[in-house]
Order: C-alpha cells, then sequence, then structure tokens
C-alpha cells in the first residue's frame, strides 16, 4: 500500500546485518547494539531533524525519550508491560532501572503522549500507570490461502521462553493419547531453557511425539499451523497474544490461561478454551476434551478462522493509519 509515506526506520544492529537497506520501501538504517541504539537515534534524528515531519517512537521497557529532543508530533506503541519478576529472570539485579523507567519515568514524560497498542488488557494497564490518551489498533495476521487436512497435532509457536512456561505445555501435552504430535517452534531464549524443556520431553517418555524444531521461515510456520488441529499457550502474560492468535487463523482450537492478552487473542468457548492462570491440570483437561471432542474442537477452529478474518493486515494498516492521521504535522 503505497500512499506516498516515506519512511526512516531506525533499529539496532545484529549479526549479519547490513548497515542500511530498503525493504518495501523502508528505509532500515542500523546502528549500535540494543543498548546504544537509544544514543545513535538520538544522534540519527538530531542530524536529519529538518527531513522528519512524525516520530514513530516504539516501546518495549526503555523509552527512547525523544520527547526530550523532538517537538515534532510522535505517535508511540506500547506492545506490553513487561512483569517485574520476568525482568528481574533476565537482567538481575540491574533490572530494577529499566523496571523503574517502565513504571514510573516513562508514564510521567509521555502521559498525555498518543499511545497505540494491540490489545485492551494492554490499554487498560497503560491507562492504569497514567498514560491518558491510549487507542487500541488491530494486529494483523497472515490469514491461509487453502485448506489443508488436518491431523492430530499440537502447535506451540516461539520464541520459547521461560515466561511463557513452555513446560507446562508439554506436561499437558503428555497426557494425550500417542497418535497426537506435539511441534514445538522459535528460538529459545537460552540454551539452558533448551536443555531443561528438552530434559522434560525425555523423563516424560514422549521424545518419539515431539518435534522441536526451532526458527523456522514464514512458509513452514504456515504449513505447520495448516496442519494442526491444537494450538497451546502457557504464557504468564502477553501484550497481544499472536503466538496463540496466528494458529486460530489456520483453524486451530486454541488451549491457554485466563491471563492478560492471551485473552484478547482467544474469545474463551468460542475460539478456544481458557483455564485459571497455573492450572496445569485445567490446561491438560481442556486440551484433552478438545482432543476428545472432534465436532467441538473443529466448530472452534471454524470460529477461529471468522474471527481472524478481520484482523487481516489490510484492516491492521487502516487502524495505523488512521492514528497517524489523526496527528497534525507541524515543522520545528
Amino acid at each position: 500500500m503505497d500512499e506516498g509515506y516515506r519512511v526512516i526506520w531506525v533499529s539496532s544492529r545484529f549479526n549479519g546485518s547490513v548497515r542500511e537497506e530498503t525493504i518495501h520501501g523502508v528505509r532500515i538504517v542500523r546502528f549500535g547494539s540494543p543498548s546504544t541504539v537509544f544514543f545513535y537515534g538520538a544522534l540519527y534524528y538530531l542530524l536529519h531533524r529538518k527531513e522528519i515531519d512524525l516520530v514513530f517512537e516504539s516501546v518495549s521497557v526503555v523509552p527512547f525519550f525523544s520527547r526530550l529532543y523532538s517537538s515534532k508530533p510522535r505517535l508511540m506503541i506500547i506492545y506490553h508491560i513487561v512483569p517485574r519478576e520476568i525482568i528481574r529472570e533476565k537482567l538481575g539485579r540491574v533490572g530494577v532501572v529499566p523496571w523503574i523507567l517502565q513504571q514510573w519515568i516513562s508514564p510521567m514524560t509521555y502521559a498525555r503522549e498518543r499511545v497505540i497498542t494491540l490489545g485492551p488488557s494492554t490499554a487498560e494497564e497503560l491507562r492504569s500507570l497514567g498514560y491518558v490518551n491510549v487507542h487500541v489498533v488491530k494486529a494483523g495476521v497472515d490469514l491461509p490461502k487453502g485448506n489443508s487436512p488436518k491431523e492430530d497435532v499440537v502447535v506451540l509457536g516461539g520464541p520459547l521462553r521461560p515466561w511463557k512456561r513452555v513446560e507446562d505445555a508439554v506436561i499437558a501435552f503428555a497426557h494425550l493419547p500417542n497418535n497426537w504430535r506435539l511441534v514445538l517452534f522459535g528460538s529459545f531464549e537460552s540454551p539452558e531453557y533448551e536443555v531443561q524443556i528438552r530434559e522434560l520431553i525425555s523423563r516424560l517418555g514422549i521424545a518419539g511425539r515431539v518435534d522441536v524444531l526451532g526458527r523456522i521461515p514464514d512458509e513452514e510456520r504456515a504449513r505447520t499451523y495448516s496442519r494442526a488441529k491444537l494450538a497451546i499457550c502457557g504464557s504468564k502474560k502477553e501484550g497481544w497474544g499472536l503466538s496463540i492468535f496466528e494458529p486460530q487463523a489456520f483453524g486451530c482450537a486454541a488451549v491457554a490461561y485466563d491471563v492478560p492478552g492471551v485473552r484478547d487473542a482467544v474469545v474463551h468457548g468460542s475460539t478456544g478454551l481458557l483455564v485459571p492462570d497455573g492450572d496445569v491440570a485445567g490446561l491438560t483437561q481442556a486440551l484433552l476434551s478438545l482432543a476428545q471432542d472432534e465436532p467441538l474442537r473443529a466448530k472452534l477452529g471454524s470460529q477461529g478462522i471468522e474471527r481472524c478474518k478481520q484482523y487481516s493486515w489490510e484492516s491492521a494498516y487502516e487502524d495505523f493509519r488512521d492514528q497517524l492521521r489523526s496527528e497534525p504535522v507541524d515543522n520545528e
């Protein structure tokens, strides 16, 4: 969709990346690391500010604080508020710094800025922190291009991180009959977590029924969703539960915990089943019930497909464009 916008995307570098390239008309420039990109982003803006009409700031725990050096119109996206225990697990004691930035400094700095997010749960949490101008826009989801025969497969897509409680999903799956397979894909948070999950699979005696694929191309992901009947998610929390929402577009009935973000992506009793947070026995029973009740599973799968049609990329873009256009464009 080319509507005349000229987009420059400033990001950090990664192994194998190039400093600058253009993808689908978007000019991407990369500097530094995930820690130093905030400095380089500010420097890039200051050197090119005459070319810029609007700043779109993506915030993941730590903001770029563009408000401190730019008076241009601004639109922010905050995907989720990361729980303190997750920050502490990843960063240890130094995690208190990003936690304070996320919970207090950022809301005070950006309280009245226009903020978009992808789900009602996160919007409600943002308002509770002090953001007063929060709007929900649709998430885009890839839709299947055709129908494929369904198999007795449960899918869990990554990234595979401790706070997504992959172990709960594996334990629940272990109770399914031997004709069922579990497909895990996505990058593991760490080699240690991968070892932990593989050892659990081995202890449960289901290694022959579990495929651990790692990170896979989009085409293989679509094929995996197309053949799966069920999708499972053990997350503690999501901004928007994309990993459990995507398979619903392919007719997978969903099973997950009733937690923020996930409850936005899964409609209990309509596109899947939600159980109380942390209730592994409940997760197991919900998965078993759908594996054994083919008419119910098929019904939830079909209703999931119909719901996901409302979340096409075109629809998501229209929501986003409306928020862009709602911001007046001023010059410094």
